[in-house]
């Protein structure tokens, strides 16, 4: 699909504290083995990502470039990480080609994990070390941060699985790896909310701070 044009308003916020602007992209694995994503699904979506990125860059905004692969379906981690990187890789590829400064975005990806319908699915372990693994091989050293999405993760295991992603690379890791989750921060305080103001205590709410 072709990029929407960037709200006027958004163009001047070089101005804010916080200039950042999000686009998102999905990806889906698909079902039969070794395939990938037809070429003409991620070649047109990283070209969105980059020109996107370009635009937000030329107004004075930070870009936030989400390339998110879709969990759903039975696939196991491996697929995952080699659907994960190809998809980064393209992107980079096209945001290079934009002449996009790498080293003034910040990358919002999916952790590796299996499907969420898969069977024996990947522990917290496994998914660390492979989406480790992704981004070494896919993301350069030059961009300054990565901040995940939870992609239908709760709360604790997507905290738990960010924790064991920075013990792995240790101090020296190439990039500043943080989240930028919805869902896995919103979750449980909503179901224990159900939008009834007699159940909003805050003592009462769930919290992954074990992990943090």
């Amino acid at each position: 699909d072709p990029l929407p044009p960037l709200n006027p308003s958004l163009l001047h916020q070089h101005t804010s504290s916080w200039p950042l602007h999000l686009h998102r992209r999905p990806f889906a694995v698909p079902s039969r083995r070794k395939w990938m994503p037809s070429s003409l699904c991620m070649t047109a979506n990283a070209e969105g990502l980059a020109h996107y990125a370009a635009t937000c860059q030329e107004n004075g905004l930070v870009p936030i470039v989400e390339p998110e692969i879709l969990m759903d379906g039975r696939h196991s981690i491996q697929r995952s990480a080699e659907v994960t990187e190809a998809v980064l890789s393209s992107v980079f590829a096209a945001l290079h080609a934009h002449h996009v400064d790498i080293s003034r975005i910040l990358l919002k990806p999916n952790m590796v994990l299996s499907g969420y319908d898969s069977e024996g699915r990947a522990g917290p372990q496994d998914v660390a070390a492979a989406t480790v693994r992704v981004l070494k091989s896919a993301v350069p050293a030059a961009v300054r941060g990565i901040v995940f999405l939870s992609g239908g993760q709760e709360e604790v295991e997507s905290t738990l699985h960010l924790d064991l992603m920075n013990k792995i690379l240790g101090a020296n890791r190439p990039w500043a790896l943080s989240f930028s989750y919805g869902r896995a921060l919103q979750h449980s305080c909503i179901e224990a909310w159900h939008g009834k103001s007699e159940n909003f205590r805050l003592d009462r709410m769930p919290s992954s701070s074990a992990h943090t």
